[in-house]
């Protein structure tokens, strides 16, 4: 009687402890990954506007004002300035690397390896910035001595050299960036 009473409460037991040991036991990889999204929230946070007060401090904003830097951000929509947008894509960035590490904890690889394609494929996105906009201040700047010299020399129709200037550099400027961005449509490619 007594061997029959242990193993209904065995039978009975089994199937609870299978359920708790699946409920509980990703547990301490869910606690652990959010102790690192928060602490790592935190850090990012931290940092992120502990650099952009430096930038603001430094005025970097005015070392590219004269390059119309405010003007695109504005025309493209972003309330921001440019320190402050700087601040923000920062801080996704980090958080998309923390949340990468998170997902990684918690043994969901494949979000967190499309996380870290994503990072390891940002340097190619700040690369190509980089290129368009030294390619719209090389516009401006050509644009700039075109418009003196047919000053200088009466010539009436430097708006037309102008734009064929300026459309070519932020051309050429563009497909540099998509070669950056390994998206080349092979036009110009060796």
């Amino acid at each position: 009687m007594y061997t029959n009473l242990v193993n209904g409460i065995q039978t009975v037991w089994m199937p609870i402890q299978g359920m708790l040991d699946s409920i509980l036991g990703p547990l301490p990889h869910l606690l652990l990954a959010m102790g690192v999204l928060l602490v790592g929230g935190l850090l990012a946070t931290l940092l992120v506007k502990t650099l952009v007060h430096v930038m603001h401090q430094i005025h970097f904003d005015d070392l590219f004002e004269g390059l119309g830097v405010a003007k695109m951000l504005a025309t493209g929509g972003i309330k921001h300035g440019l320190t402050d947008t700087l601040g923000i894509v920062m801080h996704w960035t980090l958080m998309l690397g923390i949340l990468a590490s998170a997902l990684n904890i918690m043994g969901v690889t494949v979000i967190g390896g499309l996380a870290l394609q994503l990072l390891a494929y940002l340097p190619a996105v700040l690369s190509a910035m980089f290129v368009m906009v030294t390619g719209i201040v090389m516009a401006k700047f050509f644009t700039s001595i075109i418009t003196l010299v047919a000053k200088n020399v009466h010539f009436d129709e430097y708006h037309i050299v102008n734009t064929v200037v300026k459309y070519g550099i932020v051309v050429f400027a563009s497909y540099l960036a998509l070669l950056q961005l390994d998206l080349s449509v092979g036009v110009v490619k060796q």
